[in-house]
């Protein structure tokens, strides 16, 4: 995952780059105040929104420098200069918002786990603690402190350190994990290292937000996650939070109890079987009330993996569901087997489909990722998962931590990029 500022993680490909948006080379940006000493590329917001002026559109641009660097920078002008974020004692006042009607170019500087915030009508505030890292927004925070909570915003992340072989070009995503709340796309061009060109879009299309609330909307489990008064809209995990708005929790903490128990009753005799990218493959079996994944071939030979049963936020957070077998000192495969298998787990019980297939997936090119509209089919499913699938370009979107599997997610990666653009679209 791209790890986002204080520590947070947004999504990002498992089966390609674990933990992690690609991993960055030497940093820079080890001074207050910087211009960019490598090459930019432009980033341009393009306000198609009908609803909203120039005037009433806001942005802002932070992220970490690039390893080793640690520190955490705001850009401060459209030439891409960068300076420290610093503490604001606690408070909502961290202040880094450009003007739309003022400024919509703006030069990229090389950044890793950068976010670009929009804010409708009001710009959005941060906190950033003693060491000068930024707290990202919470989507669910509705404590009177949260001068954000009502505020309608979204972001794109990426990671970007100049054109490969320098470098590692441009990656990211628009991320639906913790919430959806503007409807938007970015649009990445550029070419692969063999010179290739590549113009990818990813998000959602005019029109297709309310498409999406309103099918929210028409289902009793999932309509209240969508706020009163912003009409933001909570990801099934954010809205399980006691916080999540005034009134509490929005979403069941128990609606995925009854598939867990019968996904736990079907697998203590059948067996589960996932082909991983690297280790060959395994045969999942409930033993002892936990699912124990053992290699059926592939080397090295590694131990069994074993996973608890989640619980309906666990599974909807992706949480580390491993209890042994998860990692192992001096041998990186069994944590990287671990993760895969977990990946891939968690993202079936996403998307429903352990009650009638027993071969899971992450290579892109299996037979199981491939048949990809079997997602989503059982009454018991993430339908906010499956309902911004359905109103994404080309079907990818990023509902939860794992949807990366199957390359089912918005993220997107060019290793010479030459622009990005972000449009704000009708919703």
């Amino acid at each position: 995952m791209l790890a986002g500022c204080g520590g947070s993680q947004i999504g990002a490909p498992i089966g390609m780059q674990q933990n992690g948006l690609a991993a960055l080379h030497s940093g820079r940006a080890n001074f207050p105040l910087q211009n960019p000493d490598a090459e930019t590329i432009p980033l341009t917001i393009v306000n198609s929104t009908g609803n909203y002026a120039n005037k009433n559109v806001y942005f802002l641009l932070y992220g970490q420098g690039v390893a080793p660097d640690k520190k955490w920078y705001h850009v401060v002008n459209a030439a891409g200069k960068m300076k420290l974020c610093t503490s604001t004692n606690g408070k909502y006042s961290a202040d880094y918002s450009f003007n739309l009607a003022k400024v919509s170019t703006i030069q990229i500087p090389t950044m890793r786990a950068a976010r670009l915030y929009i804010s409708f009508n009001k710009k959005l505030l941060l906190i950033v603690n003693e060491k000068g890292v930024p707290s990202p927004p919470k989507a669910n925070n509705s404590h009177a402190s949260n001068v954000n909570y009502n505020t309608i915003w979204d972001f794109v992340e990426w990671t970007y350190n100049p054109a490969f072989p320098k470098g590692s070009g441009w990656n990211g995503n628009i991320t639906n994990v913790d919430a959806t709340n503007i409807a938007m796309q970015f649009n990445v061009v550029g070419s692969d290292e063999t010179g290739k060109r590549l113009d990818l879009t990813s998000g959602m299309k005019p029109g297709d937000y309310s498409m999406f609330r309103a099918s929210l909307q028409g289902n009793p489990d999932f309509k209240n996650l969508i706020l009163p008064k912003t009409q933001r809209v909570l990801s099934p995990a954010d809205g399980i939070a006691s916080e999540a708005s005034p009134g509490g929790p929005v979403f069941s903490p128990t609606y995925l109890d009854d598939y867990l128990n019968k996904v736990w009753t079907k697998y203590e005799t059948d067996s589960l079987t996932m082909e991983t990218n690297l280790f060959g493959q395994w045969a999942g079996q409930v033993k002892g009330g936990e699912l124990v994944f053992t290699q059926q071939n592939g080397s090295p030979k590694l131990d069994p993996v074993v996973f608890s049963k989640p619980t309906t936020l666990q599974a909807f957070a992706n949480d580390n569901i491993c209890v042994s077998g998860c990692k192992k000192k001096g041998e990186w495969q069994q944590e990287d087997v671990n993760n895969q298998l977990r990946s891939a787990f968690l993202a079936a019980i996403m998307r429903s489909t352990l009650l009638t297939d027993t071969t899971i997936g992450i290579k892109y090119e299996s037979k199981y990722c491939k048949e990809s509209e079997n997602f989503y089919q059982a009454t018991t499913t993430n339908v906010y998962a499956k309902y911004l699938h359905a109103n994404a370009l080309e079907g990818r979107a990023y509902g939860f931590g794992f949807d990366d599997t199957c390359d089912q997610s918005s993220f997107r990666v060019v290793r010479i990029p030459k622009k990005l653009t972000v449009k704000l679209v009708r919703d």
